[in-house]
């Protein structure tokens, strides 16, 4: 188990993973920071980038931007910093299940339906926002099975 590999192993691990040095330190100085998961809507042509940025944007007015940490999804590159001065976005590229066994300490992470919010609820408090797609015309299948809702389809 992980516990059980001493600090080398672990950070061997780490670096071969790509997980940033320095990045536990950096998000403990934001005081109840919110991981907030995107997804990769605009690139997979469900809507345009300004729409994802509405919806986003909608999120992270429930927290305050200064508590925000987002990781954008590896097939996701919107600016984020230029839509959210104020947040804190990890540009580094690593699997954020890595975040969970490096004991990452959040008040909770948000999303709209990023898989890894499921992974990750074992450890955090988790907050789905899967009706915003719907709210700005945004159907598919994936939120459809999120809600368990044809509606959605």
């Amino acid at each position: 188990s992980w516990n059980s590999k001493s600090s080398i192993d672990k950070d061997i691990i780490l670096d071969i993973l790509g997980y940033p040095k320095g990045l536990q330190e950096k998000i403990d100085k934001i005081k109840n920071g919110v991981l907030l998961l995107t997804s990769s809507y605009c690139k997979d042509g469900n809507c345009t980038e300004e729409t994802q940025i509405k919806m986003y944007r909608e999120i992270i007015e429930n927290y305050g931007e200064e508590r925000i940490i987002i990781k954008p999804h590896p097939n996701d590159f919107i600016p984020y910093e230029i839509y959210f001065p104020k947040s804190t976005i990890l540009h580094e590229r690593f699997p954020i299940e890595l975040f969970l066994l490096c004991g990452g300490t959040i008040k909770c992470v948000a999303g709209i339906d990023s898989n890894a919010l499921s992974f990750l609820e074992s450890r955090y408090p988790v907050e789905r926002y899967p009706e915003l797609p719907l709210k700005y015309g945004i159907k598919y299948d994936h939120i459809a099975q999120v809600l368990n809702a044809d509606q959605y389809r």
